[in-house]
């Protein structure tokens, strides 16, 4: 053992140092490959083919990794060795390059070498449809950001090195980039960012003071008092407040990036007077609320060297007028209802007037005219038509939820109209309730007609709430409300689960390389905190030669931290054979992550999504255990004899969401919709758009755990998961 223990020894030395020989000599060179780095962007810095860099560095066959070390021909020995005539030409000038396909390699690894999409290579090569093939010739294009970074010279961008919890999506919005743009100049980051990673931000969307400050040299940074490491983060947002009739105080929303230091620095008010005028505080600022605070000169304090050595008081705080609080509380409860009294004071709060008459419109597509006698109960063997029924539902769960409230205090005209899925018909109720004075519109339920509603009625600022359709568009519509979250909502709420979860994690992005998996995978990337050395993002493409049963994807695992499998293609085909694959593989430390869709599937037991932990996002999710789901069904089933389906509950959610907000905030109507909240199938994250109008951003992200589905998010932050119980 003593003999076999040196022998080894003087073998690994004698490698480092011929490794290190070599790098010296005349015929070759190191190269430590960095992030976003391409195998053909490598080969064309040093002027040698795909091919010959292979062919010194063997294990980049399957993909590059960040941080490893390639051993670089120079051209004229790389030709040497291969026997083959070095391409002199400028791939350029052409904007193509050629490639001769070879055995194991597939369109997903020719797009991760050449740094172009699957969707260019299909374009410039119509032959693909039809499979791709060894000895194919294919046409790659040159990348643009290749393009780009070869004509922009590197002084005219800003440096901008990433911070802890940076993402893609926050740096485009610091500096005001579209992501588009930022990946163009940064291949590297679509693939995740690294910390400390530097990223070319052109010097026109940088603040000017960044930029005095990255021209002075070293020692004057170490003698200046401004840090450039200190401004990582997007600094806080421009305070804007609401002036109660009180002069000495405001009330204040709190938003995305507010901290008491920002609020120190635009109010000159400390934490601690914060805390005394409003004791919740003590727990934390919380998104959408409204705080009191001081105005400027009342904030402003003496010094306690003046107070210890001139004996100089500091000057007395005016009190709070109780109208002030009470305005704070009735904007932050938003959805929370008051329990009325007879001794209540309508007056406290200003313009919101809980005794008003609030006229409330709900347009829906019941279609009436087509089926009158099913309406009317004379034909009960026929079913109603899937429109009809959904809105029939929709309307019982408002319904109740506005019975409810009548029955609590508020006074509600509801007025119902049948928009039989017609916009001339909607353009002919619209005059009625315009002329009515109506305080707020649920419907209608299609994207066109809710939209022209919208519109109609954005002068008048009567607010219109979108039940049914995820896909509006509230842009330049200020007063229309978006229910149900769409796609991007979804992603969104996937990263910051990911961010939560797995911050120290493999993230594997599965998909057959779709346009539309592609799109999800950016979006999804851009919003993830930056990751440490070691770990990785990375996508894994199939294409149908990967469908051979003997590939069991062994491959995806390469270290010991856990790897989440985010699956973002929706065939039945993929998914059930995906997580076939994964389940075979018997690893504690992989999760999976996918669509709702696969718990419906057939083809996947259920066993394989719990032994998976498998998580996914949806948009609805009913939660038979919650006391107030369990009171509504049996209401329901009292009243009408039949089951709450999920249209019924989401009509009862958005009446008593809505409604009360309405009955408390009246003219605030629109400032108090920040308030989150979850009901009985729904939950509520309303969020202001920047180009206008609302959407809805809360989405459940539930999961297989113990053979049941669970929701995994509720209002309180989430517990960490727990490792697989095999």
């Amino acid at each position: 053992m003593g003999v076999s223990f040196k022998f080894l020894g003087s073998l690994v030395l004698s490698l480092v140092l011929s490794a290190g020989l070599w790098a010296q000599s005349d015929s070759t060179r190191l190269h430590e490959v960095k992030p976003g780095e391409t195998k053909y962007g490598i080969s064309r810095q040093y002027n040698i083919t795909i091919e010959q860099l292979e062919r010194f560095n063997p294990e980049i066959k399957d993909g590059l990794r960040s941080g490893s070390t390639l051993l670089i021909p120079l051209p004229e020995k790389a030709a040497d060795a291969s026997g083959e005539e070095q391409n002199q030409g400028n791939p350029q000038d052409s904007g193509f390059i050629s490639h001769e396909v070879k055995a194991k390699e597939t369109l997903y690894s020719l797009s991760r070498d050449y740094g172009v999409s699957i969707a260019q290579l299909r374009e410039n090569n119509p032959a693909l449809e039809e499979g791709l093939k060894i000895g194919m010739i294919l046409k790659i294009p040159v990348s643009e950001h290749a393009k780009v970074n070869a004509l922009q010279p590197a002084q005219d961008y800003y440096l901008h090195t990433v911070a802890p919890k940076q993402t893609a999506y926050s740096l485009s919005k610091k500096y005001n980039l579209s992501l588009d743009s930022l990946y163009l100049l940064n291949p590297s980051a679509e693939e995740g960012l690294q910390i400390g990673q530097q990223l070319k931000i052109p010097k026109e969307n940088v603040p000017l003071e960044k930029l005095d400050t990255t021209t002075q040299k070293p020692q004057e940074l170490l003698s200046s008092d401004e840090k450039p490491w200190a401004n990582q983060e997007p600094s806080a947002p421009e305070p804007t407040a609401k002036d109660t009739s009180q002069g000495d105080y405001i009330l204040y929303k709190v938003k995305t990036g507010d901290s008491f230091y920002a609020l120190k620095r635009n109010f000159n008010v400390e934490r601690e007077d914060l805390l005394e005028l409003n004791p919740e505080l003590k727990e934390g600022l919380i998104v959408g609320k409204y705080i009191i605070i001081p105005k400027k000169q009342q904030a402003e304090k003496v010094s306690w060297l003046d107070k210890l050595f001139n004996k100089v008081d500091e000057p007395q705080k005016a009190p709070v007028q109780e109208d002030t609080r009470t305005l704070k509380d009735s904007l932050n409860e938003g959805i929370s209802l008051p329990k009325p009294s007879l001794d209540t004071d309508t007056n406290l709060l200003k313009e919101v007037d809980i005794s008003k008459n609030y006229r409330v419109a709900l347009m829906l597509p019941f279609k009436a005219q087509q089926e009158p006698d099913t309406l009317l109960g004379r034909k009960k063997s026929r079913a109603f038509g899937p429109i009809t029924k959904m809105s029939l539902e929709f309307y019982q769960g408002f319904l109740m939820a506005s019975e409810a409230l009548a029955d609590s205090g508020m006074n509600i005209d509801l007025k119902v109209y049948d928009t039989e899925q017609s916009l001339a018909t909607v353009k002919n109720q619209l005059f009625e309730i315009t002329r009515n004075q109506t305080d707020l519109v649920v419907g209608p339920a299609l994207k066109e007609n809710v939209e022209y509603t919208a519109e109609q009625l954005k002068a008048a600022e009567i607010p219109v709430i979108s039940p049914l359709s995820n896909a509006v568009d509230v842009r330049n519509r200020p007063n229309l409300i978006q229910v149900v979250p769409g796609v991007e909502a979804k992603d969104a709420r996937l990263s910051e689960f990911l961010n939560e979860q797995f911050p120290h994690a493999n993230l594997i992005f599965v998909h057959a390389g779709d346009a539309q998996a592609l799109d999800r995978a950016k979006r999804i990337k851009s919003r993830l905190s930056p990751r440490s050395q070691g770990e990785y993002i990375e996508n894994f493409v199939f294409s149908e030669d990967d469908f051979d049963p003997n590939n069991e994807l062994r491959h995806i695992r390469r270290d010991s931290l856990p790897t989440v499998v985010i699956a973002l293609s929706n065939g039945q085909v993929f998914l059930s054979e995906l997580t076939r694959r994964l389940y075979v593989l018997k690893d504690t430390s992989l999760y999976l992550v996918g669509s709702p869709r696969l718990m419906q599937m057939e083809t996947v037991e259920l066993d394989y999504l719990n032994r998976l932990n498998f998580t996914t996002t949806e948009v609805l999710h009913t939660d038979y255990e919650d006391t107030l789901t369990q009171q509504f069904v049996q209401n329901y089933r009292q009243r009408f004899n039949a089951e709450p389906s999920k249209f019924a509950l989401q009509g009862y959610d958005v009446g008593q969401y809505f409604l009360k907000t309405l009955w408390l905030s009246g003219v605030y109507f629109t400032q108090s919709l920040s308030a989150p909240g979850v009901k009985t199938t729904s939950g509520f994250k309303i969020v202001a758009q920047p180009q206008g109008g609302f959407e809805n951003e809360f989405v459940f992200v539930t999961g297989i755990r113990n053979l049941t589905l669970v929701r995994l998010n509720q209002v309180e932050k989430e517990k960490p998961l727990e490792p697989l119980d095999r």
